[in-house]
């Protein structure tokens, strides 16, 4: 009896220490969509080039990939999109920001953007 008690004890230790590193993670993370939309607004005036837009990108080490022309999916054509990766985590489910860069036709202006959190999770 004691011995399945102190089993209890144990796991359940564990598990507090586990949902506390998971608190302190998050608050040691400064990065949220608030904090990238000023940075964007700051440094990508709408109008920025898209080589602008991906030198933002890569100095801040945030991983991205180009889309040009799509006709399948025309609504996601002239887009960059950028992905910064664990800004939130939970027990279950990990927080991304996702953000959309949209170019005009000739895929060179920066016309909009857009950020958002996104959830991966089982």
């Amino acid at each position: 009896m004691r011995r399945a008690l102190t089993t209890i004890a144990v796991i359940a230790a564990v598990a507090i220490l586990a949902v506390v590193a998971c608190k302190e993670r998050n608050a040691k993370t400064t990065v949220d969509v608030a904090s990238v939309n000023k940075d964007i607004r700051e440094h990508l005036p709408i109008g920025s080039s898209r080589l602008d837009v991906e030198a933002f990108l890569d100095q801040r080490q945030i991983g991205h990939t180009h889309i040009g022309e799509l006709k399948d999916s025309p609504e996601n054509r002239h887009t960059e999109i950028a992905l910064i990766r664990g800004v939130s985590q939970s027990l279950l489910v990990r927080g991304d920001i996702q953000i959309l860069f949209k170019f005009d036709e000739t895929d060179s202006k920066l016309i909009s953007y857009k950020i958002q959190e996104v959830f991966t999770g089982p």
